[in-house]
């Protein structure tokens, strides 16, 4: 499947440990407007320890429902 973001695939993107660790679904995404960070979210409160930086093609690559999003959303709940 091809890489469906307008954004580079190696866009740094906030994930939560959770979603890192395979221990829950994303369930919320965020798109900022501001500098154009990416959020994939479980949906439960975070410590800001428990937020992780990776690439939107990790993200991409773990989940490709991933690709459903509008280019110009800001937020979704899944």
């Amino acid at each position: 499947m091809e890489f469906p973001f307008y954004d580079s695939p190696d866009t740094a993107t906030i994930i939560c440990c959770h979603i890192l660790e395979r221990q829950a679904p994303i369930l919320y995404v965020s798109h900022d407007e501001d500098d154009g960070m990416w959020q994939f979210l479980c949906g439960e409160t975070h410590e800001t320890d428990e937020a992780k930086l990776v690439s939107l093609k990790w993200v991409f690559d773990l989940d490709k429902a991933a690709t459903f999003l509008e280019q110009d959303s800001t937020t979704v709940f899944c």
